[in-house]
C-alpha cells in the first residue's frame, strides 16, 4: 500500500499552490513604491547589506519565522522594514529602545525630520554605489568537482526535514517529495541554507528541474509543466518512491 505524507508547509510565506487565500489583486499602472518610505526602506536595506549589518538570506530567516497572524497582517516593505529592525538590533547597530524612542517621536511628529550623518562612512558609501551599478559579484563557473546531475536526469526533490538550515530554505513545500527531470545546470551559487545555519558560505551546482502538475496535483488532468531551480542538496538520484511523496494541501 502506498505511503504518503501530507506537506509541511515551511512557513506562512510558503503559499505557493496553496488554495482559499481569493483573487490576487493586480493594479494597472502599479508604482514601484506606494509611499516614499518604502525607497527609503529599500535604500537603507542595500546600506545595512554594504556594511555588514545584514546578510540577505538572514533577512528573509527574520520574515519567514513571523507568526502568519503578523505575516499576513503586514505590507511587503513592513516585512522588510521588520527584517532591517531585527537585523540591526543584533548586529548592535541599534537598541530596541532606540527604536521604540523614535517611533514615540514620530507619532508625536509625524513630520520631524530625519537627521543626517555628518559622519557617513565613505568606504560603505563606495561600496554601496558600487553594488548599486555592478550588481552582486557572480561566483565561479565552476567547483573542483563536476555537477552530480546533468542535463536528462531523474531525480527526486527532498523534504524540507532532511535540508540543511532547518529555518530557512528555498524548495517550496509542493515541490518536495516529487519526481523531476533536470533540465539545465546553472554555475555555482551560494546555499543560502547552509549560511543561515552558521555553516559559512558554501557553494553548490543549481539545477532548473522539471515537475509534472499532475504529480504534485492529481486532480489536475491538463497537461502542466513547472520548473523550480533547486540547489544539489536538493536532489537525490532516481524516480521518489512512495515514501518519497507527499500530497499537497
Amino acid at each position: 500500500m502506498a505511503t504518503v505524507t501530507a506537506v509541511n508547509k515551511i512557513g506562512p510565506h510558503d503559499l505557493a499552490g496553496t488554495v482559499g487565500l481569493g483573487p490576487i489583486p493586480i493594479e494597472a499602472n502599479e508604482p514601484v513604491w506606494h509611499a516614499r518610505w518604502e525607497g527609503r526602506l529599500l535604500g537603507a536595506t542595500v546600506v545595512a547589506m554594504t556594511s555588514g549589518v545584514l546578510v540577505p538570506p538572514t533577512h528573509r530567516t527574520q520574515i519567514e519565522g513571523l507568526h502568519p497572524v503578523a505575516y499576513m497582517s503586514m505590507s511587503y516593505y513592513e516585512l522588510w522594514l521588520y527584517a532591517l529592525e531585527r537585523a540591526c538590533v543584533a548586529a548592535g547597530a541599534i537598541t530596541q529602545e532606540e527604536i521604540e524612542n523614535r517611533f514615540t517621536q514620530l507619532q508625536a511628529d509625524p513630520e520631524a525630520p530625519v537627521s543626517a550623518d555628518a559622519n557617513a562612512d565613505a568606504e560603505i558609501k563606495s561600496r554601496t554605489e558600487r553594488l548599486m551599478h555592478q550588481g552582486i559579484p557572480l561566483g565561479p563557473d565552476k567547483l573542483d568537482q563536476p555537477p552530480r546531475f546533468v542535463a536528462g536526469d531523474i531525480v527526486t526533490t527532498k523534504r524540507v526535514a532532511v535540508v540543511p538550515g532547518q529555518s530557512h530554505t528555498r524548495i517550496p513545500g509542493y515541490a518536495q517529495g516529487r519526481t523531476g527531470v533536470v533540465e539545465k545546470v546553472y554555475p555555482p551559487m551560494i546555499l543560502e541554507d547552509a549560511l543561515v545555519a552558521g555553516g559559512g558560505i558554501r557553494l553548490e551546482y543549481v539545477y532548473r528541474v522539471r515537475l509534472e502538475s499532475s504529480d504534485v496535483w492529481p486532480q489536475d488532468t491538463g497537461e502542466h509543466r513547472m520548473l523550480v531551480d533547486l540547489w544539489e542538496s536538493y536532489l537525490e538520484v532516481g524516480a521518489a518512491t512512495d515514501e518519497d511523496k507527499v500530497v499537497s494541501a
